[in-house]
């Protein structure tokens, strides 16, 4: 292999070593938008039809999202694996498969993405849906029959000089 053969495949094993971090920081985004999703809704009350249709909408297409982006980060890992093999072995056709696998790869990411894109978008598609969401979420948190009241916390009390903890007689 000449010196120039050689410095074609390090770029390649680069691009796909690139390209799988990629895949890795869209598929942690994926992830996490995922599991946000999950909590909105275990977290309460999705009274409304059309909020709880949403958001199974919403987790839908992020894991489709999630599919797509794992599916790039496995096939780009074969497009790195071939090129390593291709380092070995003295089989010119392992490029062409790599980039071929590598080309396939980037068609994933794309689509991957793309679902995440239209998961997130629509979170804040209908601002109306999202506030009624987030009323029910927070009229699940309140405990049902009784509304909160706020506590007073008196700091003015007096400390007391010996012990420092503050003494129970009222303040003149």
């Amino acid at each position: 292999m000449s010196i120039e053969q050689t410095t074609q495949l390090i770029q390649l094993i680069l691009n796909a070593v690139l390209m799988l971090g990629a895949c890795g920081v869209m598929l942690c985004a994926a992830l996490m938008h995922q599991m946000m999703l999950e909590n909105r809704s275990r977290s309460g009350n999705l009274a409304q039809r059309s909020v709880r249709h949403q958001l199974f909408r919403q987790q839908r297409q992020t894991r489709r999202s999630v599919f797509w982006l794992s599916g790039a980060g496995w096939v780009v890992g074969m497009s790195c694996g071939a090129l390593v093999l291709r380092s070995v072995w003295q089989v010119n056709e392992l490029i062409g498969l790599s980039l071929i696998l590598f080309a396939g790869a980037c068609g994933l990411f794309l689509v991957g993405t793309g679902w995440l894109l239209v998961s997130v978008m629509a979170t804040g598609k209908d601002p109306a849906e999202n506030r009624q969401l987030i009323r029910s979420m927070s009229r699940s948190k309140e405990p049902s029959g009784a509304k909160s009241s706020p506590k007073v916390v008196d700091f003015r009390a007096r400390r007391d000089g010996r012990s420092g903890r503050a003494d129970d007689r009222p303040r003149p």
